[in-house]
């Protein structure tokens, strides 16, 4: 179990910890699957907008994850390969700028 890996990382299991509480109350509330997402990109002034989009088993726990702009490259594609695995399921979908321009990215 991939918990196990964090837990002998105690400061670093604490830290996610932290980062699940919400998924935690979600759990208790009764929902069976939460999806984790993030978008990158501002539109036509920066190209498309992609965003990706997450579920995890509840156990799931990767030492090291953090936000994808503070990990190396090697780092992201080696976390990027796991979660993919290890995923109940995962997406990403992009728009273009020219998209973006005719239905306005608040759409």
């Amino acid at each position: 179990m991939r918990e196990d890996i964090c837990r002998d990382q105690p400061q670093e299991f604490q830290r996610l910890e932290k980062l699940r509480e919400y998924e935690r109350q979600a759990y208790q509330d009764g929902y069976q699957r939460i999806a984790g997402i993030d978008e990158v990109g501002r539109g036509p002034i920066a190209g498309p907008v992609v965003a990706a989009a997450v579920i995890l088993p509840g156990d799931f726990c990767l030492a090291g994850v953090n936000d994808s702009k503070l990990l190396s490259e090697k780092k992201r594609l080696e976390f990027a390969k796991i979660i993919k695995l290890e995923a109940l399921a995962w997406s990403i979908a992009a728009v273009s700028s020219r998209r973006i321009d005719e239905i306005n990215i608040l759409q």
